[in-house]
């Protein structure tokens, strides 16, 4: 039963995780593609391969992006410190 979970674990981990090299893809178009600069696309969400997709509704929220804000920097400054 182990070596069946572990086959079927792996089979799933192939389907749905993408290789270091796959994974990189979306940033590297986005950084040196000279379509992103002509078009001046900024602020936007990608996902695998170079997709844009649109935000949720929370990203939007100010009130939130303001608390994540001072979370992570009470975060970093607390890592700094220690």
């Amino acid at each position: 039963m182990g070596d069946t979970m572990g086959k079927f674990s792996e089979v799933m981990t192939s389907i749905v995780a993408m290789t270091p090299e796959l994974g990189a893809l979306t940033q590297l178009y986005l950084a040196t593609s000279p379509e992103i600069e002509n078009k001046d696309i900024r602020g936007r969400y990608f996902i695998p391969i170079a997709n844009e997709i649109q935000p949720a509704a929370e990203s939007k929220d100010e009130e939130l992006q303001e608390k994540l804000w001072t979370f992570s920097e009470n975060l970093a400054r607390e890592k700094v410190k220690a």
